[in-house]
């Protein structure tokens, strides 16, 4: 451990001043115990000398003396300093005593008979307090005693000797304080000051200079240390100059060895790289790699296996001093071959002696390359002589071909029995057929160039549709093909008044990008009207057989509970199945109906503010029944955000949902599984059920909304669907301005994050 000068003094002083206040009070001490005995030397003389003038009386009278005579002689003995009492009394104790105590003063005798002189000294109490007695005995054995207090004379030797030694602690504490600053000032400082300028110096802090001392001797180190700072300064700065210019020319010369075209790399006497320039890292793949990475490279790591014995030959031969240049091949990251031009030459020291080996290559691979792909390009040229006359003669006959093709092309369009126009991006017309012509009542060539929207209007039902809800914006929006269908009830107005029902498709041109539209339409006026014929038949039918329908189920429900009489199990079992045909039958014709208000637009809705998530549960709660039944797993997944209620017919969306749920149920195996899932996007939510069931073959796919269509996979896993389920689905949804579509098969991912395809998937929207 050491410790600064500073910390030493303060240490030193601190020790200095504990044994100055150790020694003071050693000599304090010996000089209460010297005074104190001195004093009870004198004191004690002085009692004797008082026992001569009191006993001498006393003893020269052989008659008992008055009490008076004898009261006077002791209360003069107190009158000498320092006695404290004088007292006497004989054998019989009968005492006098005078004190300077008034407690203890008294007569207590007449008489006193003659003394004798037998003087003694002795320490006594008296009156609690320590004593000297002096004691003079007479022959009768009468005593008579004075003495002193230690008290008094204790306390006036101990207020000196305290005196005299906090005096010279104090003396001694100004002293050593003196002497501290003195060496503070002087000496200390000054060495710190120092010790601070080598810490400068040692920081390379070379401005540092120490100021002039008032003691000759520091202030010569002061002098020989600046000039010695001052002469580090210098030259440190010659240094810093040159080393200024040595990294100059070293940068200078590194950038020439960087710029230069060539893979330059340094090695030792033993084959170990030292450095390698920019092009040398480049070429071998070393861009980014750590120097101590770099530098285990031996010089024989990129040569090829083929040309290891000859380079080793040469650095052997540039051990001795000689230079070789050759041709070799070499391999860079780690496996592809380069050719190059290579020199190895030996570097010399000042002394003469080898130091270092330099290996100078250059790429031959490129003009290899371009040699070799000269001669291919001739031969290519031959060859493409003879292909360009060839390709000549393919071109006139694609020609041919496309102009035929194209003339095919054109008398299938005009024949069409469909209206065809193409709409670019503008929404101008800039084709129609035959057709179109004659079913929008105007010449191709008052159509072309003007935009579709003017020439006719897009109806759903009695209601105009929005620009961007036409077909062609659609297609443009979303680049899918539209379909308009004989159910979705659309019509074409024509500004002369006409309107007749379509069905429509239009489908995306692409070129970069969605280039225009091709819009097919069909007047479907006469479809319409079987249609309609066949809902109205189907209405007044299924009214006409709600009645006998509602007698025979309730005749068969009285029969199955025996009301006309006890059955056997044959007659049992033939009422049940009329009965539960019956419900089916009624179903169906429930149906048909709800199908026949949406489609006059007889059916009102009550709209109510209904909360998703928790409505979703009720459903999912009320075929839980039917789910355990396959063992079925229901995922409920919610949206990332919560959603606000919305505004439904809550019959509506019950109809819908149970519809696709039971479906979904209807068509997934046992130990199945089903998803749920609503999403927000935009200002639609995405209501999706999805199954890993049989799922729709892609060939019926168009018909799945139809009424009564059911896929042929459909019918033969479960046999008594009725195929109207789906068309009442779309024809709710449809009603509450949303769209229904769905996907089969559809993505699943398993629990390894394998994703599959299967089942199906049906997607509607909603209004938020």
């Amino acid at each position: 451990m050491r410790y600064s000068f500073a910390r030493i003094l303060i240490l030193t002083s601190i020790l200095l001043v504990l044994v100055g206040i150790i020694l003071t009070f050693g000599v304090s001490f010996g000089f209460y115990q010297y005074n104190f005995n001195k004093t009870v030397q004198e004191k004690t003389h002085i009692l004797k000398i008082i026992s001569d003038a009191v006993a001498g009386p006393l003893l020269t009278f052989r008659e008992p003396m008055h009490p008076l005579v004898i009261e006077n002689v002791l209360q003069k003995s107190l009158e000498v300093p320092g006695v404290m009492f004088v007292r006497s009394f004989n054998d019989a104790n009968k005492t006098i005593i005078i004190s300077s105590d008034p407690k203890e003063t008294g007569i207590k005798i007449e008489n006193l008979p003659a003394l004798k002189r037998e003087i003694s000294v002795r320490d006594g109490i008296f009156n609690g307090e320590k004593i000297k007695e002096f004691s003079i005995k007479a022959r009768d054995g009468t005593n008579l005693w004075m003495g002193f207090s230690f008290k008094d004379i204790e306390k006036d030797i101990l207020i000196n000797a305290v005196v005299l030694g906090v005096s010279a602690s104090f003396l001694i504490i100004i002293t050593i304080l003196v002497i501290f600053f003195i060496f503070r000032h002087f000496l200390i400082t000054p060495f710190l000051s120092l010790t601070t300028a080598f810490e400068k110096l040692k920081n390379k802090d070379y401005g540092t200079r120490l100021a002039d001392s008032p003691v000759s001797e520091i202030q010569k180190i002061f002098q020989s240390f600046n000039e010695m700072v001052q002469n580090l300064s210098n030259s440190y700065q010659s240094l810093k100059m040159a080393e200024t210019e040595t990294k100059k020319s070293e940068k200078l010369f590194r950038s020439f060895l960087d710029s230069a075209p060539l893979c330059i790399k340094w090695f030792d006497k033993d084959g170990n790289l030292i450095s390698i320039n920019k092009n040398g890292r480049e070429e071998h793949y070393l861009e980014g790699k750590m120097e101590e990475e770099i530098k285990n490279w031996k010089y024989l790591d990129s040569i090829d296996e083929a040309y290891r014995p000859m380079v080793k030959e040469k650095m052997d031969s540039a051990l001795m001093g000689e230079t070789s240049s050759f041709e070799m091949k070499h391999v860079v990251n780690g496996s592809r071959e380069q050719w190059c031009a290579a020199t190895i030459t030996p570097v010399k020291n000042d002394e003469g002696d080898i130091s270092n080996i330099l290996f100078i290559s250059r790429g031959l691979t490129k003009e290899k390359a371009i040699k070799e792909e000269r001669e291919k390009n001739i031969k290519k040229t031959e060859e493409t002589k003879s292909a360009l006359f060839n390709i000549l003669e393919d071109i006139k006959e694609s020609e041919r071909k496309f102009q035929e093709e194209r003339d095919r092309s054109q008398a299938i369009i005009s024949s069409m029995g469909e209206g065809l126009v193409v709409i670019d991006k503008n929404y101008m017309i800039v084709m129609a057929n035959k057709t179109a012509e004659s079913l929008l009542e105007i010449p191709a060539g008052k159509m072309i160039g003007r935009d579709t929207k003017k020439i006719v209007s897009i109806l759903k039902g009695e209601q105009e549709i929005p620009d961007d809800e036409r077909p062609e914006a659609k297609t443009f929006k979303t680049g899918e093909t539209i379909i308009i269908r004989l159910e979705d009830n659309y019509y074409l107005k024509l500004p002369s008044g006409k309107k007749f029902p379509v069905e429509i498709i239009s489908a995306p041109l692409r070129g970069d990008g969605i280039t225009a539209a091709v819009v097919i339409f069909q007047d479907i006026s006469k479809e319409k009207s079987l249609d309609e014929a066949k809902n109205s038949f189907i209405s007044i039918a299924s009214h006409q057989l709600r009645t006998p329908l509602t007698s025979i189920r309730w005749y068969a429900e009285m029969l199955g509970s025996e009301d006309a009489g006890p059955l056997n199990e044959n007659q049992k079992n033939f009422v049940s199945r009329v009965y539960g045909s019956a419900l089916k039958l009624n179903e169906v014709i429930n149906l048909l109906l709800s199908l026949a208000r949406i489609e006059s637009g007889k059916t009102g809705r009550e709209i109510s503010k209904i909360d998703l998530i928790a409505f979703t549960d009720d459903i999912t709660k009320e075929l839980e029944p039917q789910f355990k039944q396959k063992n079925i797993s229901v995922a409920l997944v919610p949206p990332t955000e919560k959603l606000a209620e919305i505004k439904y017919d809550v019959s509506m969306l019950r109809q819908i949902v149970t519809n696709l749920l039971s479906n979904s149920i209807r068509y997934t195996e046992n130990n199945g599984k089903i998803e749920i899932k609503i999403e927000k996007r935009e200002d639609k939510i995405i209501y999706s059920v999805k199954d890993d069931g049989i799922g729709i073959p892609a060939d019926q796919q168009g018909k799945i909304f139809q009424k009564f269509f059911r896929a042929d996979n459909t019918s033969t896993a479960v046999p008594d669907g009725s195929g109207l389920g789906l068309a009442l689905v779309r024809a709710l949804i449809e009603m509450n301005n949303g769209s229904v579509w769905f996907e089969s098969p559809t993505a699943w991912t398993d629990k390894s994050g394998k994703e599959e395809k299967k089942g199906t998937a049906f997607y509607f929207t909603i209004n938020s």
